[in-house]
């Protein structure tokens, strides 16, 4: 990406997400280009390459972190090799993964539970042309993936799906942060513990967001609808960019 920027930077050719902006987009930046938005929580994330058990200590205790606390090695994504420290107790986990080498990311843990106890993840698609939920996903821990959806929870999330347009809370927050990256496409995974507390967890333009993959069979018709609209979306952004017109 530097050697993008450096060597494109004055190209009057049109460039689609500039390097410049995704760079921005590294956990431990990101949280800082975005801190300050209303109704969002940016944990404090610090980047760090250990040479010894010591550096996590001493990094938590650099970064001012109180418990728990999440490591990861950068580039991971779904949870791999994702570690929370709850207590003083815990720092011998590192030891569960092959961090020797690596650069990893220390991550203040937020409690994002709603005030119902339910642990609640949105991920955002966010274009020059809109914000756009792109799925919900609910849990019974704070670790949520893609998982089954029983009918209770597919007729729950798409009541919010197919209506977050009128969402107006979840509106403004996705404006906000396309204010501060100014990417032409990106997603956002975000915790939902309220209309006024969402908790950042990523925001990069390196998400599964138009894959059919993990894609509910029941009522698949209304999850593809949304999904061509956020695909319109990116048409339209391209579109923007290039300025020229898709055929087809």
């Amino acid at each position: 990406m530097r050697f993008l920027d450096t060597n494109f930077a004055a190209n009057p050719l049109p460039i689609f997400n500039r390097p410049a902006e995704v760079l921005k987009t590294r956990r431990d930046l990101v949280t800082h280009h975005l801190s300050g938005i209303d109704s969002l929580i940016c944990p404090t994330c610090l980047r760090f390459s250990p040479t010894s058990p010591q550096c996590f200590r001493e990094t938590f205790e650099k970064g001012e972190f109180a418990y728990p606390v999440l490591i990861r090695p950068a580039g991971s994504h779904t949870g791999h090799d994702l570690l929370k420290i709850d207590t003083t107790e815990d720092w011998d986990k590192i030891h569960q993964i092959p961090w020797g080498g690596r650069t990893l990311y220390m991550t203040q843990w937020i409690d994002f539970r709603s005030d119902k106890g339910e642990w609640r993840k949105l991920r955002l698609s966010i274009t020059s042309e809109s914000v756009r939920l792109r799925h919900i996903l609910y849990g019974d821990s704070w670790l949520i993936h893609s998982a089954h959806r029983d009918t209770d929870i597919v007729n729950r999330e798409l009541d919010i799906l197919l209506n977050a347009d009128d969402w107006a809370a979840l509106q403004t927050l996705g404006q906000n942060i396309r204010s501060r990256l100014k990417l032409d496409f990106f997603g956002v995974d975000i915790g939902w513990k309220s209309d006024s507390a969402f908790v950042l967890f990523e925001a990069n333009p390196s998400m599964s967001i138009l894959s059919y993959h993990n894609m509910p069979t029941l009522r698949r018709e209304d999850y593809t609808a949304n999904l061509q609209r956020i695909e319109q979306d990116v048409w339209r952004a391209l579109e923007r960019v290039t300025k020229i017109k898709r055929i087809g």
